[in-house]
């Protein structure tokens, strides 16, 4: 029986049988902030986030949960004061990469390539800059490093974008593109921290960056040359995810709206509209048919998460998923397809990991699960 089967099979076990369905929950001490698969399926990267009442600072943790016996495999603490803002997977699954950043007093910034049977930092790589995401090559040669140059003043100068392409065998740079953006036509909200997502497209070829004047620069990963520029959000971009086939990409914005392009044309495709509030979070299913979001809905002070699922051909929304109040609702589906990870914060500080079977959330996946495995 396969991994996927396996959690699957699980997950059935503990349903409450007719009715709506059900996740399991995998209890957390902090906030969900990112989470990853492991290209096997059999692992979740995540990245905890929450106050320490003694150091009276921010922790963050890197925890390791056993996606079969639905228990953490290992836990590593974040030096203090240290966040790990983004996190990739190498294709095989060894190593981690992770962008931190110090958020309070002086601001610092690294990239850190972490063993992650073991949790040792193999490398950290040199930066002149900010960093807020990165992102391994399907190939596992390259990781992609999205931030920028920090400037002396705020106004009159070009902010200077940067994307680094670190050859992980040779442990140097093996390329570095630079775009050059006009601080006063930037978002007026003050998001002047650099890249907020970067994603290989699944062929290799392209990689994607959410840049903070509201658009998604297609870059040619041999040329460094910009293929496309996608506008039409109207808030900065937070999320990225390709379709499967590499010719759909999806955003999620500040704006309130998803939005899926064709990748050679560079034209919007279809909005997703539905949506309470800001989207932080999407991903594409393993089959390409589905999306989910994922964002936070802020209201008399208070936020509150919101997960839709989304059918990625009609653009119609299939289904709103029950996230606690005060949190930011974090989509993943598993490798196999068979499940939809999202990662939850409560008001109390806490956090969970909610799984849930897709063949329970979609009446046709459970359909076709009856002829056979896919």
């Amino acid at each position: 029986m396969t991994t996927g089967l396996m959690l699957t099979a699980a997950l059935l076990a503990v349903q409450t049988g007719g009715g709506e369905p059900q996740p399991v929950i995998l209890k957390a001490d902090q906030a969900v902030y990112r989470l990853a698969w492991r290209p096997d399926g059999k692992e979740i990267a995540v990245v905890g986030v929450g106050f320490d009442r003694k150091a009276k600072a921010m922790k963050c943790t890197l925890a390791y949960w056993d996606a079969e016996k639905r228990k953490v495999r290992r836990s590593l603490d974040v030096e203090s004061t240290i966040r790990f803002e983004s996190i990739s997977y190498s294709p095989d699954g060894k190593m981690l990469a992770a962008a931190a950043m110090r958020p309070a007093g002086k601001f610092a910034y690294s990239v850190r390539l972490i063993d992650a049977e073991t949790g040792a930092t193999r490398r950290t790589v040199p930066l002149r800059g900010s960093v807020r995401s990165v992102a391994y090559s399907p190939d596992g040669k390259a990781v992609a490093i999205g931030g920028q140059e920090i400037p002396k003043q705020l106004t009159g100068v070009p902010l200077v974008r940067t994307v680094q392409l670190w050859d992980v065998e040779k442990e140097k740079t093996a390329r570095e593109i630079r775009q050059e953006l006009r601080i006063d036509d930037l978002d007026k909200s003050g998001h002047l921290d650099g890249l907020r997502d970067l994603r290989f497209s699944p062929d290799g070829k392209l990689l994607a960056a959410a840049d903070v004047d509201f658009r998604v620069r297609l870059i040619d990963v041999q040329t460094g040359a910009v293929r496309q520029a996608l506008a039409g959000h109207t808030e900065v971009i937070l999320g990225l995810a390709f379709s499967p086939d590499s010719r759909w990409l999806a955003t999620a914005g500040f704006d309130g709206t998803a939005r899926i392009w064709d990748v050679q044309t560079g034209k919007e495709i279809r909005t997703l509209q539905g949506n309470k509030g800001q989207v932080w979070r999407i991903d594409f299913s393993p089959d390409g048919r589905f999306l989910a979001t994922g964002g936070i809905v802020v209201a008399d002070g208070a936020g509150s998460g919101e997960v839709i699922l989304w059918d990625a051909h009609s653009g119609q929304p299939r289904r709103t998923l029950p996230v606690e109040k005060g949190s930011l609702g974090t989509p993943a589906f598993s490798p196999d397809n068979q499940v939809l990870a999202v990662g939850v914060g409560t008001e109390q500080g806490a956090g969970a990991i909610q799984l849930w079977p897709l063949r329970d959330l979609l009446p046709e996946r459970r359909a076709s699960s009856k002829g056979g495995n896919r």
